[in-house]
């Protein structure tokens, strides 16, 4: 450096004279000027850095935009747009921060204990809920089993009514197939009395033609002996 200083026309240079070295110097943080609220420097950092990412933070999440006050919308987590008149602008900037970061530390606590009693009402009202449902099917269930079970007794009466009656019935027709076969039997021996007693007259009939037949041969025989 010192030869190209030389050879540019410039013959003295002092701050070229002796060996040239790179030196760093590190920069020297700024520090925050002390604030007399505890936590009013952070915050306000953090809201610095929320205006200027558009309230999306350091790990990628969408936070309401803390920082943008100043503006007459703010973006909300779920979807909610909550519009402030000039008035509610002007009252806001005109709020000390460190107050207003206190009343919304204290407003999110106590929307965290009003969400975890809503949410353990609303578990309490969903057991309770599905208790009383639950409750109300058992009663269901037994009255519709009270019902049928009377309907099976009364069934379980009709049916034995009814085989008392059939068995009845069977019984009489027994005792009518008895006497019809007792009168059929004495129907049947009468026939067989009357038929022995018609062939034994057959019989006698028979017996008598063939006597006379005999008798009648025998006599013409003796009559033609005398005559001739």
């Amino acid at each position: 450096m010192a030869n190209a200083a030389k050879g540019a026309g410039q013959s003295q240079a002092p701050n070229l004279v002796g060996p040239v070295v790179d030196t760093y110097r590190p920069p020297v943080a700024k520090r925050p000027a002390p604030s007399k609220m505890k936590g009013v420097g952070t915050d306000r950092k953090r809201l610095r850095a929320l205006a200027k990412t558009g309230g999306v933070g350091s790990s990628g999440s969408r936070n309401p935009d803390l920082g943008g006050f100043e503006r007459a919308k703010i973006q909300m987590r779920k979807g909610l747009a909550l519009k402030l008149s000039d008035e509610e602008v002007a009252v806001v900037e005109a709020a000390d921060p460190g107050l207003t970061m206190r009343a919304m530390n204290e407003y999110l606590a106590r929307d965290m204990v009003l969400s975890r009693r809503v949410a353990t009402l609303l578990q309490e009202e969903l057991a309770a809920g599905d208790k009383k449902k639950l409750a109300e099917e058992v009663a269901t269930l037994k009255v519709q089993r009270d019902r049928e079970q009377v309907a099976w007794a009364d069934e379980k009466m009709n049916l034995e009514a009814e085989v008392k009656k059939l068995k009845g019935s069977v019984v009489g027709l027994e005792k009518k197939l008895k006497a019809k076969q007792v009168e059929l039997d004495g129907v049947n021996t009468a026939k067989d009395a009357a038929v022995e007693e018609a062939a034994s007259e057959v019989f006698g009939l028979q017996q008598a033609v063939y006597n006379e037949h005999v008798n009648g041969f025998q006599k013409a025989l003796r009559q033609v002996e005398f005559l001739y």
